[in-house]
């Protein structure tokens, strides 16, 4: 431009080249000098202004230098790349890792020399190396966090300048508050509340807010949201990730939008500035997705177009975010690999063992985890704007794939759970995690989720309903906090539950399931000697009807299982109970289906304690019978098994076990065999109903006559929509232990005869219908010539590989140990010890179903010297197989590991009882009074069937 001015003028320009070529001949010299004109242009092209070439430093330090020399020399390199960094808002992910890699190599000299150099040097070093840990998003190890707090605290960093004390101060913040070390938080905090300025307050308020966001304080975060302002234009996008996480999707949409037209209009005047198009990049992509939240006529219409100089300038949002997701492509890749533990090769015999793998991570790579984090909350990445995702999946997926989370990771998962039911709650939060987690942790989470879910559901009031699935989410992870919860917060949290159930803002049917999860859980975090103090709360549980639940109102939480029926003992005449008792037998009354069944099933416990008076069951009796399907069948408009009415009051005696006959005994004797009546008949000889009805020889007969004959049909095809049930495996599962405890019971031998003998063998050994194995000790004891047969088939069930079998098996076996307490049946001792024998090698299929037959046959006395010694060495063993730090979630045996742990207790308590004083026993009944589950602390020793 210069020579065309100069030539405009009629100058012109000679560039003299001669003395640089003297002594070539002309030839090489013409040649010579036009390669020396030509590196001249090129050395003085400008540098693009996203070019950033950092200072080399020698990779070893001479062996003779100082502490201050070394920092020195490391300082000057750090200064440079500082100045030299072309502004991006996010550095591309090559030069972050760059920056880690190049800093971390020289890690060992700083641990060295960084202590003992003088307090100016080292000051000057934690400026530059707070700015590198700040650009990497890197975060600080334990060695950096220690030797900044240790030279804030002396004081060391007071001569730097107001810009990098702040600097300093904020990475401590930031770091403090990702290690959820609040005390420190508050102390680095109150330094950077000293300065004056707008971006030191905006500062100080966003880490409030994300603070707020981390302690599930909703109120705060809001209050944060609106006072958030500063200078640069990030705080506009940070501002508008904070309402992102109070739902105002809108609000955050038009904040985006005033952000990127802020930027665009101040670009128009600083075309190259690095900082400025970085930000522009990041507004333009948030904005791709708020759009969606503004009215039709406020969006850009040339929103789908995207600028090819994002990419070129180094700050590409597409660019980081493909980065993020190869990165979380490999990590996965690399979990399903470990995942694996056993890969067997080609070759015979050979194989890799990915169990004694051992990795070492360098101190420069960074947790995927982290990196994101840092990086949405730098630039005001959310998870979602409205119903389009921006980071949810990312975190999400960075979480699940980060090895031994720690703590912190735990907390942080908390925060961005997008579903109840599945994905990150289920990894982070399952029930062997939960046994895994710091009691402290756990504390806290439950502390701030409450006002967290009572927030949630004033939103729902106002009629917010983005705050619905929040609210389900908090709800659900509450509940699954409950059950390693303390007596006084589990008692607390069920009573601040049924408050909820009576909360206007629980009106959607989303919220149902993880209330009554909710409820539940914290109920069973209870002692079971103290529930019948909270059996008043089962039967003040508002029913569907008396809430307005329309739609899915079977939803609707229901907690009568969860009692026992003893537990309403302590039921008082006074008016709180008398009132809620006369409404529930209005509802019996007057309700429909559903409220009908919900009130008799609270009102069954009170029946079977007697607990109701001589009025109180005149009118029940009269509010069930006056709805009846039939003449004389059983009563109508409920969902209850039949055997259930014979526990209740009726209006004439004998009229409950007349219906029953007719409706259940009868079909099933003339061949109408399906679950509810074989359920039926089988719970009529529960102690409990056997006062009203007895099944006579005949019936009984004719019943296994019918039942021994049934076998599974040929499947169905279902229909696309499943509407097609088949009720042959409901049947199977069924059709045995209604034989074995309601049918056999009622016959002797001069009944059967040895055709009926022959086909009762033959539904035995058939392989369709594996609970008839539970007859075979009937089988034995009306016809003892069968010994060696039943031993024999009972072995041959216990070796199987098929769960259902093995099971079928172990009940065969209760129903010896039964049957020999009330008539002396000798039970094959072979089958004792081959029970011993799958407990001693742990053995699945049926380890959970055998430990529980063992403790009956020990209690029985039906366990010899050896057999026990064996089972008591397999609970040592146990102690460390089902250990929940060291236990593998990928174990199939993970779904029954605390119930396996339970049986291990009960099993102890036994052994106890009986006079065995192993060190194993007292181990296990050691561990039961700290086990984070109320399932193995509450295990009580019972001998039911």
């Amino acid at each position: 431009m210069e020579l065309r001015r100069l030539n405009g003028h009629g100058l012109s320009l000679t560039i003299d080249l001669a003395p640089l070529v003297q002594g070539l001949e002309p030839n090489e010299a013409h040649e010579k000098a036009s390669q020396i004109f030509l590196d001249a242009l090129w050395g003085g092209k400008p540098k693009p202004l996203h070019e950033w070439i950092r200072t080399p430093v020698s990779h070893q330090a001479p062996a003779d230098i100082g502490p201050d020399d070394l920092i020195g020399r490391l300082v000057a390199s750090w200064e440079a790349d500082r100045k030299g960094y072309p502004g991006w808002l996010v550095a591309p992910s090559h030069h972050r890792m760059q920056l880690r890699f190049e800093t971390d190599r020289w890690f060992s000299e700083m641990r060295k020399a960084l202590p003992t150099a003088s307090a100016p040097f080292r000051a000057k070093a934690i400026s530059e190396l707070s700015w590198r840990y700040e650009i990497a998003f890197w975060p600080l190890d334990d060695f950096m966090y220690d030797l900044f707090s240790s030279s804030v605290s002396a004081a060391e960093l007071d001569n730097l300048s107001k810009s990098d004390r702040i600097r300093i101060y904020t990475v401590l913040l930031t770091q403090a508050r990702h290690d959820r070390n609040w005390e420190d938080f508050n102390k680095w905090l109150g330094l950077l509340q000293r300065f004056d300025g707008a971006e030191v307050t905006a500062i100080c308020r966003y880490q409030q807010a994300l603070k707020a966001k981390a302690d599930f304080d909703f109120p705060k975060l809001a209050e944060l949201a609106l006072l958030l302002k500063g200078d640069d234009p990030v705080w506009y996008l940070r501002q508008a990730s904070l309402y992102c996480l109070l739902r105002e999707y809108q609000k955050a949409a038009e904040i985006i939008r005033e952000a990127k037209t802020l930027i665009h209009t101040r670009r128009s005047r600083e075309k190259n500035s690095i900082w400025l198009l970085s930000r522009e990049a990041w507004a333009s992509w948030l904005f791709r997705s708020a759009r969606y939240e503004l009215e039709d006529h406020e969006r850009s219409v040339d929103d789908d177009t995207w600028p090819n100089n994002y990419h070129a300038a180094g700050c590409d949002p597409w660019d980081h975010i493909h980065a993020i997701d190869s990165e979380i492509s490999k990590q996965w890749e690399e979990r399903a690999k470990e995942a694996v533990v056993i890969e067997a090769s080609f070759d015979a015999g050979s194989y890799r063992d990915h169990s004694k793998t051992v990795r070492f991570r360098n101190g420069a790579e960074v947790l995927v985890i982290d990196e994101v984090i840092r990086m949405s909350e730098h630039v005001g990445l959310p998870d979602r704007i409205g119903t389009m995702e921006v980071m949810a999946t990312k975190v999400q997926r960075a979480i699940q794939v980060t090895p031994q989370m720690s703590v912190q990771h735990v907390s942080l998962a908390a925060t961005h759970i997008a579903s109840h039911s599945k994905g990150l709650i289920d990894h982070v939060f399952s029930r062997v995690n939960v046994a895994r987690l710091p009691h402290a942790v756990a504390n806290e989470l439950v502390t701030t989720l409450r006002p967290a879910i009572d927030f949630a559901l004033q939103q729902i009031v106002k009629d917010n309903r983005k705050w619905v699935d929040t609210a389900r989410v908090y709800l659900e992870l509450l509940s699954r906090l409950m059950i390693s919860q303390g007596e006084d917060v589990a008692k607390e949290t069920f009573l601040w539950g049924m408050e909820l159930s009576k909360h206007p803002g629980l009106s959607h049917w989303w919220l149902l399931d993880p209330l009554s999860h909710l409820l539940c859980r914290s109920l069973e975090a209870v002692p079971p000697v103290y529930r019948g103090e909270l059996s008043y709360e089962a039967l003040s549980l508002p029913l569907p009807k008396e809430r307005n639940i329309a739609g899915l109102a079977r939803e609707w939480p229901e907690l009568c299982d969860e009692f026992d029926s003893g537990d309403f003992r302590n039921r008082v005449s006074d008016f709180k109970w008398n009132s809620r008792i006369s409404e529930l037998i209005e509802a019996v009354r007057t309700g429909d289906t559903l409220n009908r069944t919900r009130a008799l099933l609270r009102l069954s416990s009170l029946a079977e304690e007697t607990m109701l008076s001589v009025e109180e069951q005149s009118r029940l009796a009269v509010a069930i019978w006056d709805k009846r399907a039939s003449g004389n069948g059983l009563p109508a408009n409920a969902e209850l098994y039949p055997h259930v009415y014979l526990i209740f009051p009726e209006p004439s005696e004998g009229l409950s076990a007349s219906a029953f006959n007719e409706v259940i005994v009868k079909p099933l004797a003339a061949g109408e065999i399906d679950e509810l009546r074989l359920v039926g008949l089988q719970g009529s000889s529960g102690e409990r109903c056997k006062d009203r009805f007895t099944l006579s020889p005949q019936d009984a007969l004719a019943i296994l006559d019918k039942c021994i004959g049934w076998r599974p049909p040929a499947p169905k095809n279902h229909d696309f929509f499943g509407t097609t049930r088949d009720t042959s495996q409901a049947i199977s599962k069924a059709v045995g232990p209604c034989l074995a405890w309601a049918v056999l019971p009622a016959l002797t031998s001069g009944l059967l005869d040895d055709v009926l003998l022959t086909r009762w063998r033959d539904a035995v050994t058939g392989a369709n219908v594996p609970s008839f194995l539970l007859t075979a000790a009937h089988l034995l004891r009306l016809f003892p010539s069968e010994r060696e047969w039943v031993t024999k088939t009972l072995r041959k069930a216990l070796a199987a590989r098929d769960e259902a079998t093995v099971v079928a098996a172990l009940n065969a076996t209760v129903q010896f140990i039964h049957l020999h307490k009330k008539e002396g049946i000798e039970i094959p001792s072979i089958l004792s010890t081959d029970i011993a024998s799958m407990c001693a090698v742990r053995r699945e299929p049926g380890l959970l179903h055998s430990i529980a037959v063992a403790r009956r046959l020990l209690m029985a006395g039906l366990l010899n010297q050896d057999d026990q010694l064996r089972i008591i060495d397999s609970l040592e063993f146990m102690l460390i197989d089902l250990d929940y730090k060291e236990w593998n979630t990928s174990d199939p045996r993970t779904k029954t590991l605390t119930l396996l742990r339970a049986e291990c207790v009960r099993l102890a308590m036994a052994f106890q009882k009986a006079g065995r004083q192993e060190p194993a026993i007292g181990q296990w009944l050691e561990a039961k009074k700290t086990d984070a589950f109320p399932e193995v602390r509450f295990a009580e020793l019972d001998d039911a069937n």
